[in-house]
């Protein structure tokens, strides 16, 4: 078994190439079938199954080594594609051309100056040095700050000195960078001056609490915190008196707001040792982290993903080769750092540049490419007209947005044209320049897709709105790194797919939904129309894309850790160099996600693999997502299951004995049935040997207003929250005023879900409106689905109405024909009884008295209604007598006698 090996995004991580055999039946893509293996990298051996998204025909001019990367590959390959078939160069162009990336490839990579810093951003500063790099805009629309790409070098360079002279970090140290969501140009600045000053960068973004900062502080014992004046103000806010900010001893705080910007004779010094730091920085054995992004896991713990420079530079790479791939689009999206140009491309971001894909497109693809990012404040979308006129006023030529943006000014204008054609009297609405609409998303809505497309992009002017619109998958939980979008790169017949013009157009399939419930995937229909109605038995499922060039993709059963079989639903796994290697001091967690093992029919694969957590399906060689893992349902298939399929007049197919629903599914038939619920999340729990499905749904709870003395004041019509008690405000009784409202909201939950998806609820819990803890997750703050599964389970739910429906959701349960006249009839109890009658009857040992008298004072103490009002009656008898005492091993007393009027207080 032979396999080649590459290096991997960060030191100890090795990829490798594996050339086992599959199974016929494992791992082969089929033009026509649900695929268990798309690789973008051999994972067969022969025949080929899968070959580089990016890999079309072999070239002629002197052939490709098979070592060399796939990003030079496609490079080599426009290369003689410009000089044999275009002829836009001649061949001495092509000549020297190539000799450069047979150079660079050819090259040591510890000899490799690291990507970004400071060659790139110090190169642009020099030949674009007036151009604005960053533009900030507020929540109107109007320009707060900006920065150029000198004054962005300038103050980069002087925070990295700052670094270096002051304090002589070591390559190891961590430093926390602490900035507001449009401090875009301070927060750059600060973190491209950790690069040049090869320190590892902590960006701070808003799903952090001040509380969490110190864990991470002690956790990666940061000696640095770099912050804003803005933030130092809020942190001088919350420091109060009554509560001080208790800061680690050891920490430094620097504002780099007062730094400024680097002086001559700072620049001067900094660029004489810049050979003396890569030099360093080539013996260097240690790891090349560029930063660490803290992300939460499904139940909402903080973890740190590390992400390397040469991890960040392969997603440069991928990126920049599959946007420019797009057809029409005005040449390629990366500017030369050598000679000034003026294809410059105007980025407009409203996602958070600080964590995920925002800092990926935002700050580091900017950098890369040399283009203008204008960054504005969700809240732009809020305003109806506002969006479309930033769009026209600067000339956006690429949107990075997420859905809950883009369908806000989408049915916007839907519902009112006119307040976005006419939103300014002296600026027109134009989307002439848009290109690129990147959409950040884990699913894809379809129909809405094409309504963004049809009736917002195109009606405003985009040229080419059905290929500008392009969905990305990134994994927001291990650094945002993307693995699936749309390209225009070619080599489609290595999917077994015919370059009929249509490959990369927006695709979706038509799924059978009973199929899918014993997790095959039977495809119905290939791209149905948005406008048709897919029925009841069918699910419609869109695609991202194709993966990345680099990228392989393997189908897995995840309870198993194998290639699931044709047409079977699985996890997907990824390898690719884009990705990082860990988490951040998590070894042990680290090898179980980033370093998974699969196996097939031959054996272990040699290649490790990240757990992407994805549930979904390769067809035609793209990517199919229907949810996280966490989402899927399971849910035993019993008696009661053959009775409702015998009147349907159905065959129910047992298949391996368990039906697999997703929340989605079951989330968006709750919203549309049950109109009462405000929010909802549904998980199952394992109890008995069997996985039972709990729904938590937030509606409206409605309760009485008690005053201090608890008497009733009348209800309440407000939200509703229970306030506990709260000083200087109201008191709430517990118990809920329109309980028989909640119970029908209970009720209706299950019998809906029954009824279109045959699921079994076994408890449906009703908490009061925005109670779940919600995390942030593709661009947006979502329940977390596994921290309400641990919280319900702990019992640290606040739920105001609880209803099981045990016999209807537990299989075990015996049950008769007839259930009033079976085993729990009179009759049979009777029986029961008549065949008990030899045997002894049962003595109790427990002395029942109707009356318990107090030996010392006489008091009937069955009188008292509870507990307390005995240690009452105690403290009013007999306050100063001893209530409790300890006594040691001699039978000596240990501690001072505690009396009834102490114990009381």
């Amino acid at each position: 078994m032979s396999s080649s090996k590459t290096s991997g995004s960060v030191p100890n991580r090795t990829r490798a190439v594996s050339s086992v055999s599959l199974h016929p039946d494992i791992g082969a893509v089929s033009a026509t079938d649900a695929n268990t293996t798309t690789s973008t990298t051999d994972i067969g051996a022969s025949p080929v199954t899968a070959t580089p998204a990016s890999a079309t025909a072999p070239f002629s001019g002197g052939g490709i080594p098979h070592d060399i990367p796939p990003d030079m590959v496609l490079l080599l390959q426009k290369l003689d594609e410009d000089f044999t078939v275009n002829k836009t160069i001649d061949q001495w162009t092509y000549i020297n051309r190539r000799e450069e990336i047979m150079q660079s490839v050819n090259l040591d990579s510890s000899n490799l100056e690291k990507p970004l810093h400071p060659r790139i951003l110090s190169k642009r500063a020099i030949t674009y040095r007036g151009e604005a790099a960053f533009v900030v805009l507020d929540n109107k629309g109007k320009e707060t700050s900006s920065i150029s790409w000198e004054k962005l070098y300038l103050k980069a360079v002087k925070v990295a000195y700052e670094i270096k002279h002051k304090l002589a970090l070591k390559k190891s140290d961590t430093v926390v960078l602490l900035y507001k969501d449009g401090e875009v140009s301070e927060f750059a600045a600060a973190l491209f001056g950790c690069f040049m000053a090869d320190v590892t960068a902590i960006p701070i973004h808003q799903d952090i609490s001040l509380h969490e900062v110190f864990d991470i502080i002690n956790l990666t014992s940061s000696k640095l915190v770099l912050y804003s004046e803005v933030i130092a103000k809020e942190l001088e806010k919350l420091n109060t008196p009554n509560s001080k900010i208790a800061w680690p001893s050891k920490l430094i705080r620097w504002k780099t707001t007062e730094f400024g910007s680097a002086k001559k004779s700072e620049l001067a010094n900094w660029n004489s040792k810049a050979s003396q730091r890569q030099h360093e920085a080539a013996n260097s054995s240690k790891a090349d982290l560029a930063y660490v992004e803290f992300s939460r896991s499904p139940v909402g713990e903080l973890r740190g993903i590390a992400l390397s420079h040469r991890t960040i530079m392969h997603q440069m790479n991928c990126l920049n080769m599959t946007l420019s791939s797009l057809p029409d689009s005005g040449g390629g999206l990366q500017r030369s750092a050598q000679e000034f140009k003026r294809n410059k491309k105007v980025v407009l971001a409203t996602l958070d540049i600080r964590f995920s894909i925002g800092l990926i497109l935002g700050i580091l693809f900017t950098v890369y490419s040399g283009n203008v990012l204008i960054w504005a404040p969700q809240k732009v979308m809020e305003i109806q007209g506002l969006y479309a006129n930033i769009i026209s006023r600067c000339k956006a030529s690429l949107l990075l947005a997420d859905y809950i943006g883009l369908k806000r000014v989408t049915y916007d204008y839907q519902q009112s044209p006119n307040a976005t054609r006419y939103f300014s009297k002296t600026q027109r609405v134009d989307f002439s320049t848009v290109k690129w609409v990147l959409v950040n998303a884990l699913t894809i809505d379809g129909e809405f897709m094409l309504i963004l497309s049809q009736r917002y992009l195109r009606p405003l002017g985009c040229q080419q709105p059905d290929n500008a619109i392009i969905p990305m998958l990134t994994l927001s939980e291990y650094g945002g790194m993307v693995i699936s979008l749309r390209d225009w790169l070619g080599g489609y017949e290595k999917f077994g797919v015919e370059d009929d013009g249509k490959a990369n157009e927006l695709s979706s399939v038509l799924i059978d939904k009973e199929a899918l419930s014993r997790n095959i995937v039977k495809v119905v229909e290939m791209d149905p129309s948005a406008t048709d109605d897919t029925g009841l038995d069918t699910l419609r499922v869109d695609a991202f894309g194709f993966p990345l060039p680099d990228a392989t993709f393997a189908v897995v059963n995840p309870e198993l850790s194998t290639l699931v079989c044709k047409g079977e639903l699985g996890e997907i796994w990824i390898d690719s160099p884009c990705l990082s290697g860990g988490f951040y001091g998590l070894r042990k967690e680290s090898k179980l996600i980033f370093h998974a093992k699969c196996r097939d029919a031959n054996g272990i694969l040699e290649m490790d693999f990240l757990r992407t957590g994805l549930l979904g399906f390769t067809y035609r060689g793209k990517v199919y997502i229907l949810g996280l893992y966490e989402d899927r349902i399971r849910q035993r298939v019993s008696w009661m299951d053959q009775k409702v399929y015998k009147k349907l007049n159905r065959d129910l197919v047992i298949g391996n004995g368990t039906r697999y629903h997703y929340s989605a599914h079951l989330l968006a038939t709750l919203a549309s049935e049950v109109r009462q619920i405000y929010d909802c999340t549904i998980f199952d729990v394992f109890i008995g040997n069997e996985y039972l499905p709990v729904a938590i749904v937030e509606a409206e709870v409605i309760r009485k207003v008690l005053d201090d003395n608890n008497d009733n004041n009348g209800p309440n019509g407000g939200n509703g929250k229970s306030k506990g008690g709260a000083d200087n405000g109201p008191v709430y009784s517990p118990i809920p005023l329109n309980e028989p409202v909640l119970n029908s909201i209970a009720q209706k939950c299950f019998d809906t879900l029954y009824k279109h998806h045959f699921i079994r609820l076994y408890c449906v819990l009703v908490v009061d409106c925005d109670t779940l803890p919600k995390i942030m997750r593709s661009g947006g703050r979502e329940i977390a689905n596994m921290l309400c599964k641990k919280k319900f389970l702990e019992g640290t739910l606040k739920s105001d109405f609880v209803k099981f429906f045990v016999r209807n959701s537990i299989s075990m349960i015996p049950h008769g024909e007839d259930v009033i006249g079976g085993i729990w009839s009179p009759y049979v109890s009777e029986l029961r009884n008549l065949a008990l009658q030899r045997f002894p009857c049962q003595f109790s040992t427990i002395d029942y008295r109707e009356k318990s008298i107090d030996d010392k004072t006489g008091a009937p103490l069955t009188d008292f209604k509870t507990i307390i009002d005995i240690l009452k009656f105690r403290v009013a008898s007999s306050g100063d007598s001893i209530a409790f005492q300890n006594i040691d091993n001699s039978g000596k007393s240990s501690s001072k006698p505690l009396t009834w009027k102490k114990f009381e207080k």
